[in-house]
């Protein structure tokens, strides 16, 4: 039979891990340095100092206890990174409440079936972003909202829910952010006294979402233990314990732990200043905010990072203040990697895949690009021998690794996608085609793209006498599956190429397909 061969590294440290809770964490940061800026939202105009920032934090935790919100109840943020995000990340996380980061980019099927799954008792949202209208997506999967007595709700569709509050306006059936802000009293501020001695490092605190390989997203959920130490430890990775001032510019989304971990939890942990340049990402927006803002450190997809080079390269802003950058979502390609280090000036990238707690700094060379080192006290193991592994192995990457201690992540098993740094399994967009009345059989391939790094390709089989198009089937996409994972380019198949045991050969397809759209 073939041969087993595994290796295994582990990160072990002297380093002991942090014992202690989100609360615990900014607590700490706010006594050491009150006065220190914690955040600034530079399309909004918002400052906040740490000792601002707790005040708040303490408001609304206190607000969403006096609302009836209890310990281990779901809370889901779900909108761009605005001042609510990171605020109700931590006021949940004060009243031991679990934050679900929703992907601001679902649309109805998604939402519903996530708020429905962790049973949210509450929804956190803007009236709308760009072409997302938050407000009349809910209204739509729960129309009972209108009509809603006191704002609390009672749907058929989500019978957990019971209360949305808008960051932005007065909605008929919604809370206003002002009524979690002014509904707190006395006694409620005792309360939330009181429950921080029953918190523990060891409880739930975050549920993240990734696309799930059966087709519907799946939830990881991390206690503070988890969230605080990754932070802990990538900070120190990165030297935030020793840089005199660190201000990152954070054009990552919250809702990725990219945003919510190496961002927000550095920010409570590290005392490091965060810098919002945008809701949404904008290239300019993010370098004008280095230069305004004289940010030490950048954070990035590398569809971001490819983005702010073509913008810098135009007009040339004052990156001076730069120091490190970090990078995570997607595999870079070392060119870019080289330019980024030649046009933004500066020596230092961390190059970090998603997994919670996996990372590297140091000068950009080439065998860090494609690969990944241990964190301390983490531990990896790679199995050639794929076959013998359950369904966990559709969330491991395949990976080989070196004698250094790095790891170079060869694929992702399951053929996922990753379109500017966003995670796509083409199992849930096929799953989704399949209830195309015209579709005989489908099969998604992610094709390469110059600016995103891979593009979704659906690869369909019709039904016999049927003729379609591509705007056919996007249309059909549309307003159901997230604009990322809708197919870019639509081909239409007689057959697929198949191994001899009648499985399809996707990467052969993939090549074909690259070939037909002349990529």
């Amino acid at each position: 039979g073939p041969s087993l061969t595994t290796s295994y590294v582990n990160g072990t440290s002297s380093t002991p891990l942090l014992p202690l809770t989100m609360s615990q964490c900014l607590d700490a940061t706010v006594q050491r340095w009150p006065d220190r800026e914690a955040l600034v939202l530079q399309q909004d105009g918002i400052r906040k100092t740490f000792a601002q920032f707790q005040r708040d934090v303490d408001q609304v935790a206190a607000g969403l206890l006096a609302l009836g919100l209890e310990k281990g109840d779901r809370l889901g943020i779900w909108g761009p990174n605005i001042y609510e995000w990171i605020l109700f990340q931590f006021a949940t996380a004060k009243a031991g409440i679990i934050m679900v980061s929703l992907n601001p980019a679902y649309q109805l099927n998604e939402v519903e079936f996530t708020l429905q799954k962790v049973t949210c008792k509450a929804v956190l949202c803007p009236t709308s972003f760009k072409t997302q209208n938050y407000c009349e997506m809910l209204r739509e999967i729960c129309p009972e909202i209108s009509t809603a007595a006191g704002g609390l709700i009672q749907s058929s569709r989500l019978p957990d829910l019971r209360m949305v509050i808008v960051t932005d306006s007065r909605q008929p059936g919604m809370l206003h952010i002002d009524d979690v802000l002014q509904a707190g009293e006395s006694r409620h501020v005792k309360e939330l006294q009181e429950l921080q001695s029953k918190l523990t490092a060891g409880d739930p605190i975050n549920i993240q979402f990734t696309s799930g390989t059966t087709g519907k997203p799946k939830g990881a959920t991390l206690s503070h233990l988890n969230i605080v130490n990754n932070a802990y430890f990538v900070g120190l990775r990165m030297g935030f314990d020793k840089r005199p001032e660190v201000r990152v510019c954070l054009s990552v989304p919250m809702y990725h732990c990219f945003g919510s971990v190496l961002g927000g939890l550095c920010m409570a942990v590290h005392g490091v200043t965060l810098v919002f340049p945008s809701p949404g990402f904008d290239g300019r927006r993010s370098l004008e905010a280095i230069q305004n803002e004289k940010c030490t450190v950048v954070y990035g997809t590398p569809t971001m990072f490819t983005d702010m080079l073509g913008q810098q390269e135009a007009n040339r802003y004052d990156l001076s203040s730069l120091e490190a950058g970090v990078m995570a979502g997607s595999p870079c390609p070392p060119a870019i990697m080289r330019k980024i280090k030649t046009v933004m000036k500066f020596e230092e990238m961390t190059v970090t895949p998603e997994n919670q707690g996996r990372h590297l700094p140091g000068p950009v060379v080439q065998h860090r690009v494609r690969s990944i080192r241990h964190l301390r006290h983490c531990s990896a193991d790679v199995n050639e021998w794929m076959k013998q592994q359950r369904s966990v192995s559709a969330f491991r990457d395949t990976a080989s690794l070196n004698d250094l201690g790095y790891c170079r992540i060869e694929g992702r098993m399951k053929d996922m996608i990753i379109r500017g740094g966003e995670n796509i399994y083409p199992a849930e967009i096929e799953e989704f085609l399949y209830k195309h009345p015209k579709v005989q059989e489908v099969q998604v391939v992610g094709v390469k793209d110059e600016r995103l790094g891979e593009q979704v390709c659906a690869c369909i089989r019709l039904k016999d006498g049927q003729t379609s198009s591509t705007e056919e089937i996007r249309a059909f996409c549309k307003g159901q599956i997230s604009h990322f994972k809708i197919p870019q380019y639509v081909m239409f198949v007689d057959s697929y190429p198949l191994t001899v045991s009648g499985k399809i050969k996707k990467n052969e397809l993939k090549e074909a397909m690259e070939k037909k759209l002349g990529l």
